[in-house]
């Protein structure tokens, strides 16, 4: 996910307070700057196959199945599944968010003439929401339905749905689907 940001000089045009609030959550001092499960922060430049390798071996105690997503106007309905296959502890949230997978219109001044996997909206916000269950094999539903600022879509056939549960102390994602 591609989180927009207003730095440097007059930023990316697909800046919102919500993409702002993720570079806080995660502290990014600087551009541009990857993130990898929460846990490997760093230029983007210094990302290698076998670092991303090294995090795609980790398991997951987490299952997520997106059951549907669709789009009609402005309005996101979203029904989803969360399973842990274990006993968690922590501050978990799952977050919802709609990106776009890319866009080419909205070019600012900042040299940037194509956006891939932007963020357009985090439902219900952008700290998520609380997992309140988590036992093994006790499922989350997760059914949504959201209007959201369609400023800079530019093809609605083109917007996915990214779920994915993190450790709000730690920052670790356990899973992501879209």
């Amino acid at each position: 996910i591609k989180y927009p940001q207003n730095f440097p000089g007059s930023g990316d045009p697909y800046f919102t307070t919500k993409s702002g609030a993720r570079r806080s959550f995660y502290a990014i001092n600087s551009i541009p700057r990857t993130e990898i499960d929460g846990q490997w922060n760093d230029n983007t430049a210094a990302v290698t196959k076998p670092i991303i390798e090294s995090y795609q071996t980790q398991p997951s105690l987490v299952s997520i199945d997106l059951l549907r997503a669709g789009v009609s106007g402005n309005v996101v309905s979203i029904d989803a599944d969360i399973q842990p296959w274990a006993n968690l502890s922590g501050n978990l949230k799952y977050h919802v968010v709609i990106t776009e997978k890319k866009t080419i219109q909205n070019v600012g001044s900042n040299g940037e003439t194509e956006f891939f996997h932007t963020m357009m909206d985090m439902l219900p916000n952008e700290n998520g929401t609380s997992l309140t269950s988590l036992n093994s094999g006790v499922v989350t539903n997760i059914r949504m339905m959201s209007s959201f600022d369609t400023t800079n879509v530019e093809e609605f056939s083109d917007l996915k749905v990214v779920i994915f549960v993190q450790d709000t102390i730690t920052k670790k994602i356990l899973q992501s689907e879209w």
